[in-house]
């Protein structure tokens, strides 16, 4: 289930898990008839809906988080860029002029890379342009050091670059980390295992009954919008890329001024 939400849309998710929910109360109810049971057995029942409403609360919480700490590492990376960006005018021809041309063009393959949704091949290519990019900067800084003739504005270009390598290594870990599969697959069974004991419990009849369906909707929904946020790049909820968005916005609007020799 936690693998399905990258290639299915969420809607179609849930329909999924409410039929097989729907289904699990009828196997419910007719396993009942067959064993002829008449006897009232709400307690078990109820405290399997408060054990799933647990589960669910639990593993909603783990998604949140994650999505949490994949909007502030995007921040720090755009931030890291903006400060780059700042800095590169403190430097002289040519190695200005070639760090606010990467500069720009690492910030368009980052932007390009976490706007491709799944993981494609052309999000595996933005990542390579991004490398390759970061990697040419890092000559550039080199050569200014060797050269040694503005230490301490090296130094912070130095520093910046390690920024912006740190944070986007720790982008795409973090993109990669998911709810752990098993997670989630005892999660939509255990669900199912429920709707089984409410059907098993519910009043004599041959049809779920319409407080049954809500639940189950409600727990099919809670499903799948816990399976979107633990996939920020795909689905319904994703990431807004806004703050880098607003650093390429400013390079290109404003170049960086001349530094007077």
């Amino acid at each position: 289930m936690s693998s399905i939400v990258t290639f299915v849309p969420g809607w179609l998710i849930a329909l999924l898990l409410f039929a097989l929910l729907w289904l699990a109360s009828w196997l419910g109810m007719r396993l009942r008839q067959r064993l002829r049971i008449n006897a009232e057995m709400p307690y078990a029942t109820s405290a399997a809906i408060s054990l799933l409403a647990l589960l669910i609360g639990f593993t909603f919480s783990m998604a949140l988080s994650r999505y949490e700490s994949r909007r502030d590492l995007l921040v720090e990376e755009a931030a890291a860029l903006e400060s780059m960006w700042q800095r590169v005018p403190l430097i002289a021809d040519p190695a200005r002029s070639e760090l606010v041309a990467l500069t720009r063009s690492y910030a368009d393959q980052r932007l390009a890379y976490f706007s491709f949704g799944i993981d494609l091949d052309t999000a595996t290519r933005a990542d390579k342009a991004a490398d390759d990019i970061a990697e040419h900067m890092w000559m550039i800084v080199r050569d200014l050091s060797a050269a040694n003739d503005q230490p301490l504005i090296t130094r912070m270009l130095m520093d910046n670059l390690t920024r912006i390598d740190d944070a986007a290594w720790r982008r795409e870990a973090m993109g990669r980390e998911h709810i752990p599969a098993l997670v989630i697959d005892l999660l939509v069974i255990f669900a199912l295992c429920t709707a089984v004991s409410m059907g098993f419990a519910a009043p004599p009849g041959d049809r779920v009954h319409p407080p049954h369906l809500i639940f189950y909707a409600l727990t099919a929904a809670a499903i799948m919008l816990m399976l979107d946020i633990d996939h920020p790049r795909s689905g319904l909820i994703i990431i807004s890329q806004r703050p880098m968005n607003e650093v390429i916005a400013i390079m290109a609007d404003a170049a960086p001024a001349p530094t007077a020799k």
